[in-house]
């Protein structure tokens, strides 16, 4: 049943939901790697990307 889940598309609001939840982690995230990751990933939009190249 889970592989079933796992090969669903997300919602748009599930990935608005990731997106805000990265926005508010990297304010509270102090570890630099991580720190580093999370500005990353919004900067380029990453959690957007990946959810348009699921639906292709």
């Amino acid at each position: 049943m889970n592989s079933s889940k796992s090969n669903s598309i997300p919602s748009e609001e599930i990935i608005r939901k990731l997106e805000q939840r990265n926005k508010e982690l990297v304010e509270i995230v102090h570890e630099p790697k991580y720190h580093e990751e999370l500005k990353t990933a919004i900067e380029n939009n990453y959690v957007q990307k990946f959810y348009i190249a699921l639906r292709l």
